[in-house]
């Protein structure tokens, strides 16, 4: 139950990015009259660095999984043989 609560902690983090993205980023979200796709700047941020993850995390799996098969080249490693995830990979949930 603890690991539960950790995963809902945010923390602030600042980061400067060029007036470019801001402005592309204001086009997607709701302001004003204007219906965006998110709800906020920081809502977006938060989807775009965990969708960022997911799929960055899963490249480093596959990496590691061809590191291993290299290694071992007389070995036939079968899709029942799982690499282990990194433990962050299991916290990262999608919508």
């Amino acid at each position: 139950m603890k690991e539960i609560q950790e995963d809902k902690k945010i923390r602030i983090v600042t980061c400067n990015v060029p007036i470019t993205y801001l402005t592309a980023i204001d086009k997607l979200i709701t302001s004003g009259n204007h219906q965006g796709l998110y709800p906020s700047r920081s809502e977006l941020i938060r989807i775009a660095v965990r969708e960022f993850l997911l799929k960055e995390l899963e490249a480093a799996k596959e990496f590691e999984k061809l590191k291993f098969q290299s290694r071992n080249k007389d070995e036939i490693i079968t899709e029942s043989k799982e690499i282990n995830q990194p433990a962050i990979l299991k916290k990262i949930k999608t919508p």
